[in-house]
């Protein structure tokens, strides 16, 4: 019986790293999207971050730093705001959105993987479009419930059950999280892509900067509203996982 439990605790150990991994991945091919625009205008990138917080270490790479901190559900690749202000209206679009498109590339890129796979190799019994879609969704209400909004506890939670199943419905369930994680980045709010992308459209249309204080209260009233909203559907995620 001991041994039976051990081993349960094992594998639920790399079910929630083989989560932590994909979510990791998603958020280092956003990143990657910024960064080689950016290194494609010359615009200097001096840390290239995956997770926030303390750095649990650092690889030097030639004129960038690479980060890796200690919590995993985000990364920010930081970069020359002179040679970032000298740059057009269009390359600086291109250098925000660069991260939504890599977002997307990667998910179609999975999906079409395995179209063609299914397609030339049927003998592998690699399973459909569809019905990989059923079994996330399935996978999706099992660990969440009938929630609208899940948070990083549930998303993770939910690619860790998918790859205890497999490793098609795995990356199919990267593919998937990765388009949502590209649309959430469009929202117009000033911390995400779109609201950057929002700010940037302004003050070409007016012809000046927008005053650096009023952006800093734009943003930080925006963000402490979200980081309230993420703290109560984390807490959402916890008990629906606790009473599991």
């Amino acid at each position: 019986m001991l041994s039976i439990t051990f081993h349960d605790k094992v594998k639920k150990t790399l079910y929630i790293l083989a989560g932590i991994a994909g979510i990791s991945l998603i958020i280092l091919i956003h990143e990657a999207g910024h960064f080689l625009f950016a290194q494609y205008f010359n615009v200097a990138t001096p840390v290239f971050s995956i997770g926030f917080g303390p750095t649990l270490f650092e690889i030097p790479c030639e004129k960038t730093i690479l980060k890796i901190a200690l919590f995993p559900l985000g990364g920010y690749v930081e970069m020359d705001p002179d040679m970032l202000a000298e740059q057009s209206y269009i390359r600086k679009m291109l250098i925000l959105f660069g991260g939504i498109l890599f977002n997307f590339i990667f998910a179609y890129g999975v999906l079409v993987y395995y179209t063609i796979r299914n397609k030339l190799s049927p003998s592998l019994n690699i399973s459909s479009s569809q019905t990989m879609k059923q079994a996330f969704v399935t996978i999706f209400t099992q660990q969440n419930g009938n929630s609208t909004f899940v948070g990083p506890i549930g998303i993770i939670s939910t690619i860790g059950q998918s790859f205890a199943i497999n490793s098609q419905l795995y990356w199919f369930a990267l593919a998937i999280i990765s388009f949502n994680i590209g649309f959430l980045n469009m929202l117009p709010l000033p911390f995400f892509d779109g609201g950057k992308a929002l700010l940037l459209t302004i003050e070409e249309v007016i012809g000046r900067n927008i005053p650096a204080h009023v952006v800093w209260v734009i943003s930080m009233t925006f963000l402490a509203l979200f980081i309230l909203f993420i703290t109560q559907i984390t807490l959402n995620d916890v008990k629906r996982l606790w009473k599991k």
